[in-house]
């Protein structure tokens, strides 16, 4: 098995050899993770110190109240997943079918299969890169190469479905964020370095999104 299916397996829009989507176990965040209601479980510890804005971006859903996200809790940046791994971005807590809207302008570099019957969409906003994970896969309206605006509905929040048909009652927007504009082809976002099981430009979203504009 690849270095980058032992973090995240999942559907690719072309064949491939993994397995369904309903059946996909995926590190980035199994089943023992994550608490009945589907917020992160919290037994094993916390966080990195915050980050600084590296840009000012537009927050990627309307009216939110900025709270899921904050040191302390689950959805923190760096909140501890495993003994191993932390958490790769920040949870935006929102309800299945809320609108995601792009924080700038840019391009649409990937849609992939992301977690538990959801997909993600990565885009390249110019001179950093945002992954926009568990979204609706039906609800994804931008396809690789596409030009996007600003506050342009890209997505919705999706719904995480276990393999038994189980729903997650919490869902949330994953939004991770990348400090350079280098292109997937030459590496790819997920890989097998710890704690992250990201690449090395992953950076702390926190303080960009607490000064993002609504």
């Amino acid at each position: 098995m690849s270095s980058i299916r032992r973090c995240i397996h999942g559907r690719t829009k072309k064949k491939t050899n993994n397995p369904p989507r309903d059946q996909a176990h995926s590190t980035h965040e199994t089943l023992s993770h994550r608490n009945e209601e589907g917020h992160p479980n919290e037994t094993i510890g916390k966080t990195k110190p915050d980050s600084t804005a590296i840009a000012k971006i537009l927050f990627p859903i309307a009216g939110h109240d900025r709270k899921s996200y904050k040191a302390g809790t689950p959805g923190e940046f760096g909140h501890r997943r495993t003994k191993v791994r932390k958490h790769a971005g920040c949870d935006i807590y929102a309800a299945a079918g809320t609108p995601i809207r792009a924080v700038e302008n840019g391009t649409v570099l990937f849609t992939h299969a992301f977690y538990y019957r959801t997909d993600e969409v990565t885009v390249d906003h110019g001179g950093y890169i945002v992954r926009y994970g568990e979204v609706d896969p039906e609800s994804i309206n931008v396809k690789i190469g596409d030009k996007v605006k600003r506050g342009q509905v890209i997505a919705n929040v999706g719904q995480l479905i276990t393999p038994s048909g189980e729903k997650y009652k919490q869902c949330m927007l994953h939004f991770e964020m990348y400090s350079s504009s280098t292109p997937i082809k030459n590496a790819m976002l997920t890989n097998d370095s710890k704690p992250y099981c990201r690449r090395s430009d992953l950076i702390n979203p926190t303080a960009t999104l607490d000064a993002a504009d609504d």
